[in-house]
């Protein structure tokens, strides 16, 4: 080999590398929705509730009706989070009777956590919101356990 050709092949060493060092990752993904997935909230009794946050803001709660052990009272509508803070606007009302037909669809507009704030520590969602019994701002916890995930 030639001192030449050493040299040219050196340079295009360098200018190969220079050029795959500087290539920057342009692909950019959304962050992962800490919430995407099923939560029941604890403790445990029959007449649970049930939380689906779905990837894209979708969502739905299923409400035990406490006269027919396998009859949902479900609620659709959406979400967004901005910090701690979790935003759930309930759209309509599915009443089904226990043989799963629809009875019933009810549109709503229902802010459900007022005033919020949520946590997710070792798979258990704590919502912090203020109710209104009686009229009177009420601090209050519920917690849910994680079931599954949401693509």
């Amino acid at each position: 080999m030639t001192t030449k050709q050493l040299k040219t092949g050196g340079l295009f060493l360098l200018l190969s590398i220079a050029i795959f060092a500087c290539k920057k990752d342009r692909t950019t993904s959304e962050p992962k929705d800490a919430l995407a997935g099923g939560w029941s909230q604890t403790p445990t009794n029959f007449s649970g509730t049930q939380l689906y946050f779905q990837t894209g803001g979708n969502f739905t709660m299923m409400v035990r009706d406490t006269a027919y052990l396998n009859k949902y009272i479900t609620f659709k509508g959406n979400y967004s989070i901005l910090d701690d803070k979790l935003n759930v606007n309930i759209t309509s009302k599915i009443e089904t009777a226990p043989n799963g037909e629809i009875k019933n669809s009810i549109p709503l507009n229902i802010v459900l956590f007022d005033n919020d704030e949520f946590s997710i520590d070792d798979f258990v969602l704590t919502i912090n919101y203020t109710t209104y019994p009686a009229g009177v701002p009420t601090a209050t916890t519920t917690k849910y356990e994680f079931l599954f995930p949401y693509d």
